[in-house]
């Protein structure tokens, strides 16, 4: 993929026709099907797509019905989790919910024919999720390399606004996929088809029959690559909005600018007017708290009273559905809920607070000329005070309130306001991702290091080692102190400063470790506890940009303290490495004194997004920086 594309067809479109080598039917194979040991445009990959297939429609009552058809060819061992299928739907007040699902497995019986083994019933399950969404799951049966599975089911949800986005691509190879959508008439859906053009998308817009139908062949998977800014991104789908309904007073236009997409947010009871209600308790907080504290404290004081007081339930939502005063009433509630309270109070305190629809990385990057508000998939607030705006998510209880959360680095928000609201990109300029690391060390006679870590992290350094820490404490030393590194045994681990968001986050411990010898040579690896001892891009093509959401700083301090019977046979040289385009900086420096060594490392990276035309370069780069950081200091024994 050379760059990301947005096309938007419109009902003039020519449609192309698209088809499939293989049957459309359910249960219905072709030889080509059975027989297949490899995906023709991607022969690596464990298991292939081959039909995916769904049709929407709506029934008397206007409910929208969406029929699913998937049909997976295993190719290897690693497809097999493939056969465990999740299905996950929205079902608070029932609004959504599966059924008539029926699948297969069809394995070659050695003789040229086949055996199918269909799903029972009994090992279909539902769960729910949380309050808002639930799962079906089943395993198919049966399910090896070579197996074909099929399944189908049936989707119902109360109202059009039900209406799910289709996808073409997946993390596996897709052979075809389609998608036709019946439209209730009255209704106007627009739609939005994002594709890479070295891929033909087939668009059949049937106005008789008020229908569209949408088609492609041949897609490859999409995997997910390190630093990837979002999967929705780079993924071939088509997104739909209702744009227009017929009303009890005629023809309404629903959201189809900006400007609408405001209008219609403030006037609803689920946000606009969440901003305006009052809850005793909080208020008076806002008055006996804040009164007197300059506008940062005032911020920082709100954010960490409603963070503190007030569990997430892990739904990221855009309205707040049960309201912000049942909200405080039971104490946990979805991600508009929490915000438009924090909103709300922000306000209560005279800030000048507002709304803002933020995509977040996983979600995928918005189309500023399209108004589809399910681009966006979360609300925040954004403040506006000493020409500072500060962007905060009171469901995250780790970013401080002078940084903009990491989950929105680098993506475009749109702030819901009358009068100054509209997009904005939101980038940090001022922050980054910055890290110290002092390592003191002692290599006794018999080629032993033991030696004592100092770490200190600020801003998103110690956002994300804060989150890591408190996320994985069981296993936090073995899978981000150590990581991976074998021999190191680490002892009295310990979190310095958890609670102060402006001092840096310090972690100190002590390591032990034997250096590595062959003969009378002993080697010293200089490149420990930095999280940079392998190179994250070795893929040949890349499909997406790298977005490291900052930029950042690492400097790491060694100091080795040798035994009389080592020498130094040969030491790493004194290097600056920079990249063509001057964003990334390597330093190594080495100093001996004696019997003590000194390496200072300094790696800096001054931009937080490549595009993938950059790829090549960042990749070249921090080849030669990782194989630079691990050259070994040699001892020779005297």
């Amino acid at each position: 993929m050379k760059k990301r594309n947005l096309f938007i067809f419109s009902a003039l479109l020519i449609s192309s026709a698209a088809f499939s080598q293989f049957s459309q039917q359910f249960g219905e194979l072709s030889a080509e099907e059975v027989n297949m040991k490899q995906c023709s445009f991607d022969p690596e990959a464990s298991a292939a797509v081959l039909l995916d297939a769904g049709n929407s429609w709506y029934n008397d009552d206007d409910a929208l019905i969406t029929y699913y058809h998937r049909r997976i060819k295993i190719l290897k061992d690693d497809g097999i989790e493939y056969g465990d299928v999740k299905l996950s739907f929205y079902s608070d007040n029932n609004f959504e919910y599966i059924d008539r699902i029926e699948g297969v497995t069809i394995n070659p019986d050695g003789k040229g024919g086949t055996t199918a083994t269909h799903l029972d019933p009994k090992s279909i399950f539902v769960r729910k999720l949380n309050k808002y969404r639930s799962e079906v799951s089943f395993a198919m049966p049966n399910v090896k390399a070579g197996s074909i599975i099929e399944y189908q089911y049936h989707v119902t949800a109360k109202s059009y606004s039900g209406l799910r986005d289709w996808s073409f691509q997946d993390e596996i190879p897709v052979y075809f996929s389609k998608y036709k959508l019946d439209i209730v008439p009255g209704r106007e859906i627009s739609y939005l088809v994002q594709y890479n053009p070295k891929f033909k998308v087939g668009v059949d817009n049937d106005k008789a029959n008020h229908a569209i139908s949408f088609s492609m062949n041949n897609i490859p998977g999409l995997t997910d690559e390190p630093y990837m800014d979002a999967r929705q991104d780079y993924i071939q789908k088509v997104i739909f909005q209702t744009t227009k309904y017929m009303g009890h007073v005629g023809q309404v236009n629903f959201m189809s600018t900006w400007k609408e997409v405001t209008r219609e947010l403030m006037s609803r009871s689920d946000f606009g007017k969440q901003m305006r209600l009052e809850i005793d308790e909080c208020r008076d907080f806002v008055a006996q708290t804040v009164a007197g504290k300059s506008d940062s404290e005032k911020i920082q004081l709100i954010h960490d009273y409603v963070a503190s007081n007030l569990t997430w339930d892990r739904v990221y939502a855009l309205t707040a559905e049960a309201g912000i005063k049942n909200l405080w009433k039971k104490k946990t509630g979805n991600s508009a809920e929490i915000n438009l309270l924090l909103i709300n109070l922000l306000k209560a305190a005279g800030l000048e607070a507002y709304p803002i629809l933020v995509s977040e990385r996983g979600h995928g990057r918005i189309n500023k000329d399209q108004p589809f508000i399910n681009q966006f998939s979360n609300v925040f607030a954004v403040v506006f005070s000493g020409g500072k705006k500060y962007y905060l998510d009171a469901t995250d209880q780790f970013t401080p309130s002078h940084l903009i959360p990491y989950s929105i680095l680098n993506s475009t928000g749109f702030i819901v306001d009358n009068k100054i609201g509209g997009l904005i990109d939101i980038a940090e300029e001022q922050n980054r991702y910055s890290d110290f690391i002092n390592i003191l060390t002692t290599i006794n006679e018999n080629g032993e290091m033991k030696g004592s870590v100092h770490n200190e992290s600020r801003d998103y350094a110690r956002t994300e080692k804060l989150r890591d820490y408190f996320g994985h404490k069981n296993d936090y030393v073995d899978n981000y102190i150590k990581k991976g590194m074998v021999n190191v045994a680490v002892e009295n681990f310990k979190v310095i400063n958890q609670d102060e968001e402006r001092l840096p986050l310090t972690q100190q411990f002590d390591f032990s470790s034997n250096i590595q010898s062959t003969g009378d040579y002993s080697f010293i690896n200089l490149n420990m506890f930095t999280g940079l001892e392998s190179n994250p891009f070795i893929i040949n093509e890349r499909f997406s940009n790298i977005n490291f959401g900052y930029k950042k700083s690492l400097q790491v301090k060694f100091t080795i303290n040798l035994p009389p019977n080592f020498k130094v046979d040969a030491l790493p040289k004194n290097i600056q490495l920079v990249n063509n385009s001057r964003t990334v900086t390597f330093t190594r420096q080495m100093f001996q004194e004696k019997s003590q060594l000194l390496a200072v490392i300094k790696v800096d990276i001054n931009k937080s997004i490549y595009n993938i035309n950059e790829y090549p370069e960042v990749k070249d780069f921090f080849k030669q920086m990782i194989n630079l950081m691990n050259e070994q200091v040699v001892l020779k024994k005297l």
